[in-house]
């Protein structure tokens, strides 16, 4: 039964490993395909859908903050660019895990990078 259930599971990989992601320049609308992706290819909720929908939100938040605030978020959100590309090439490959992720630690205070200072850092978050 088991050797079945991996059979199966390694085919399904290999199937959306050979179907190509669609690109798109549009940070946000890479972003919508790359959640349809993340449905199709794992299940609608799990595996990268929380970091995709968190990437939704922050491209599309209203940026009407002061000069210097606006800048800084422009430099973080340009720094979120890599983590999208991370994405995209973690659901093509069909590997899973944050701990993938090389800037997971862009979105998740309780990556291994911030040991010990997730509790501080969810602190500051809620502010």
């Amino acid at each position: 039964m088991i050797s079945v259930i991996e059979k199966k599971k390694s085919v399904f990989v290999e199937e959306h490993r050979k179907r190509g992601i669609e690109r798109s320049s549009e940070v946000v609308e890479q972003l919508q395909i790359l959640l349809k992706e993340n449905s199709t290819r794992i299940c609608e909720g799990d595996g990268y859908h929380y970091d995709i929908q968190t990437l939704i939100e922050l491209f599309t938040a209203p940026q009407d903050f002061p000069e210097q605030e606006r800048q800084e978020v422009a430099q973080y959100l340009n720094a979120m660019h890599v983590l999208v590309d991370e994405l995209f090439e973690a659901l093509q490959s069909m590997t899973f895990g944050e701990d993938g992720l090389a800037h997971g630690h862009f979105l998740h205070s309780r990556f291994p990078k911030f040991n010990g200072l997730h509790y501080d850092l969810e602190k500051c978050s809620r502010i």
